[in-house]
């Protein structure tokens, strides 16, 4: 019985070990949750589409978590069209090129097959012209957020803020 138990624990570690997968990027770091407004107050920005690309269905709302995700983003910064400015409104557009939900369960023991992971693109346009586009991703397999079942939300809001942070770069 002993040694079913030690071989039990020893398959255990060797299974594992492929999950720790070393060559994961790095998490951008983490917000105060105050962020400063961008000095450039002359336009605003309103998020007009947020399309799934990914040709399947999800058991989460992927395309309203992106959407929130970047219409808190532009709050934050003060460029979130409120309707009452009579100033340029320019129209963003966004896609969701790829997403994995991940698994809480699969995360500790074998990260690459629990990881969320999503994929984001999006178009900020004046009329029909396109002023910018971006394309953000990111993959939360271990780490501060690897344990939580709210992973998968977390994925969206982060990767709403890299495209609208290289939205606002490039205006």
């Amino acid at each position: 019985m002993k040694r079913l138990a030690i071989a039990i624990l020893i398959s255990l570690l060797v299974t594992s070990l492929p999950g720790c997968n070393k060559n994961r990027p790095e998490l951008p770091p983490e917000s105060s949750g105050v962020e400063t407004p961008v000095a450039r107050q002359d336009v605003c920005i309103r998020v007009v589409d947020v399309s799934n690309k990914t040709t399947e269905l999800y058991d989460v709302d992927a395309i309203g978590l992106l959407w929130t995700g970047l219409d808190e983003s532009l709050r934050n910064r003060g460029l979130l069209w409120q309707g009452d400015k009579p100033i340029p409104v320019l129209k963003l557009y966004a896609e969701i090129i790829k997403y994995k939900k991940g698994n809480v369960l699969l995360r500790p023991f074998f990260s690459t097959w629990g990881k969320a992971h999503l994929v984001a693109r999006c178009e900020l346009r004046e009329g029909d012209r396109v002023i910018a586009s971006a394309e953000a991703k990111h993959t939360i397999s271990m780490g501060t957020e690897w344990l939580k079942k709210e992973t998968y939300k977390k994925v969206f809001k982060i990767v709403a803020n890299d495209l609208v942070t290289q939205i606002v770069r490039s205006l």
